[in-house]
């Protein structure tokens, strides 16, 4: 991109054959300060982001054909907030929390608009349960993390809810022999709960 002079003020737009825009940007004391639109060959966005300072500051978003890919919150040049990405059919296939520039916090991803995977980041980390779910949106698996390491029970669901198997792990290593199914069902689930309520009843 052609620098600004220094001080200057304005908006750049710049053209190419048949008069397509080739990029457009806004400037403040010479530093992009407002939007920045850059496009393809055919005159699609490619790219579009807000800037302040210098700096990206506000949504952020990636395209392909003049569908859009990502979008990105930025504060400051550094990804702070929720990144969404989309797939073909312009669904929401992940939703990806961000603090500072590291994932942090729940973050979500769906095929075909059905949530697949919930996982639960620290400071860059997976830290606490990566959940999956199966095609009826029962859980399939859960898996607890500590500093991005397996620690905890691990385990393992039929589709119908049932426990099928359960696997110890300390700090990424596995403790012991997996343990086959007990017969107990994701207390998350409808089976589960209802168990629970029965075994309460009885006392």
């Amino acid at each position: 991109m052609p620098p600004m002079a220094e001080g200057s003020d304005g908006v750049l737009r710049q053209f190419g054959a048949g008069g397509l825009p080739v990029f457009e940007a806004s400037f403040r004391d010479g530093r992009l300060d407002g939007p920045l639109r850059v496009y393809d060959a055919h005159g699609a966005p490619r790219f579009t982001s807000d800037y302040a300072g210098g700096r990206q500051h506000g949504l952020a978003r990636i395209y392909a054909d003049g569908r859009c890919l990502s979008e990105q919150t930025m504060a400051a040049g550094i990804a702070d907030g929720e990144t969404r990405c989309f797939d073909e059919a312009g669904q929401v296939c992940a939703c990806l929390p961000y603090r500072g520039g590291r994932l942090h916090g729940t973050a979500r991803y769906y095929h075909e608009g059905r949530l697949i995977r919930q996982e639960e980041y620290r400071d860059g980390r997976l830290d606490g349960e990566r959940v999956d779910y199966g095609p009826n949106g029962a859980t399939a698996e859960v898996c607890p993390y500590r500093a991005g390491l397996r620690h905890g029970c691990l385990r393992r669901y039929d589709p119908d809810g049932r426990l099928r198997e359960q696997q110890d792990y300390a700090l990424g290593r596995p403790a012991g022999a997996p343990r086959p199914a007990d017969g107990g069902a994701d207390p998350r689930s409808s089976a589960g709960l209802l168990g629970g309520i029965e075994r309460w009843m009885k006392g």
